[in-house]
């Protein structure tokens, strides 16, 4: 009985995460209450809450006190082994990407960007602010500094269904080589969590990367902060000898 109650639970669970994944229950709505959801599974109220319980954890679904649950959607894995962009990513997703562009003008570099790009502090340096979204999902805020030297008049070109890596390589005829990324676990501040559509404090995850020229010259360095429940990321380590 044990065995079965178990099998239950794992068919109900890939069931509802099918569907939310395939769009049957819609990002943003509610899902069916418990006992529908009892009543369509034929299962007791107590899998249905374990199985709730285990998309919760999965970040597929939330709660809402006094309202219901609601579908957060599936997640989107980033394989750290190569420098992808956001468009090759959602792509391979089967969605489609494409952004809201808040700002794409040329700024003058403080110390920190001139830093990072290694360019004169006072110079001059494009500034690209986006919401990235993959079809009408809202996945990520970035911040993009771009050396001007490198792509002159960059600013023209950005549109809504631009991407900034077709623009290097192709425009520009730029050769990317090396990144530095550094990934961590914050909560959405109060401006982050407007430009995401989500609670204030609610987690995301910060990346910050200075992606490098094949001769070592900065390109760009960009601060993104990822929807916490909409992003899984993943890579492939092996152990080095210690001697």
């Amino acid at each position: 009985m044990k065995l079965e109650t178990k099998f239950l639970h794992e068919e109900v669970f890939e069931s509802i995460k099918s569907k939310i994944e395939n769009n049957e229950y819609e990002l943003g709505k509610p899902l069916p209450r418990e006992m529908d959801l009892s009543s369509i599974y034929k299962v007791s109220r107590q899998t249905i809450r374990k199985v709730l319980e285990k998309l919760k954890y999965a970040g597929y679904i939330y709660s809402i006190k006094g309202k219901g649950t609601f579908v957060k959607g599936k997640k989107t894995d980033y394989y750290l082994s190569n420098i992808e962009s956001f468009s090759e990513i959602i792509s391979k997703q089967g969605a489609t990407p494409n952004s809201i562009i808040l700002c794409a003008k040329l700024i003058v570099a403080d110390s920190k960007i001139a830093d990072e790009l290694s360019i004169s502090e006072g110079s001059s340096c494009f500034y690209v602010e986006r919401v990235r979204k993959a079809d009408d999902i809202i996945m990520c805020y970035e911040e993009t500094y771009i050396s001007s030297d490198l792509c002159p008049e960059l600013g023209k070109y950005v549109s809504p269904n631009t991407s900034l890596y077709s623009l290097y390589e192709n425009r520009y005829k730029l050769e990317l080589g090396k990144g530095d990324f550094r990934l961590e676990a914050t909560q959405a501040t109060v401006k982050i969590a407007e430009m995401l559509k989500i609670r204030s404090h609610e987690p995301v995850l910060y990346m910050r990367a200075n992606v490098k020229l094949s001769n070592g010259k900065p390109l760009y360095y960009v601060d993104v902060y990822y929807v916490g429940s909409k992003y899984v990321f993943t890579t492939s380590l092996e152990r080095k000898k210690l001697f």
